[in-house]
């Protein structure tokens, strides 16, 4: 996660994930556990979190309570979507290959599945 977002945004995301909302005091408290950060960097980051719709807020008396504003599962989709369609319109023979060759290395039923895959995805075969 940290590889898409920076460290500290993947923390609260993940933080978020598992128990929102939650406002910026108990970010900071939870995140201060394992490392000493400012309550300021933490407020800062969640607002901007927020304007980039990352995280959604509303008051809760005299401070704002963030959930994220997407699931874990939409969020990793649309980074792989972005990522892949990235590769596909500037690189498409290579990263083709490449994920090829990253699959072979794994696990011989995976190159299965992406078989299976595959023929679902082919319009059948007409008749002459």
């Amino acid at each position: 996660m940290a590889t898409v977002l920076g460290g500290r945004e993947a923390e609260i995301m993940e933080a978020l994930w598992r128990e929102s909302p939650a406002s910026v005091s108990q970010m900071h408290q939870a995140l201060s556990r394992r490392q000493k950060v400012a309550y300021t960097t933490i407020m800062t980051i969640m607002s901007r979190m927020a304007q980039k719709g990352l995280l959604a807020r509303t008051r809760s008396g005299n401070a704002y309570l963030y959930s994220p504003a997407i699931s874990k599962e939409d969020f990793q989709r649309q980074v792989v979507e972005g990522v892949v369609d990235s590769l596909m319109e500037g690189f498409t023979q290579p990263a083709m290959s490449y994920f090829m060759e990253r699959l072979s290395r794994q696990d011989e039923t995976i190159l299965e599945e992406l078989e299976r895959l595959i023929q679902m995805r082919r319009p059948p075969k007409q008749e002459p």
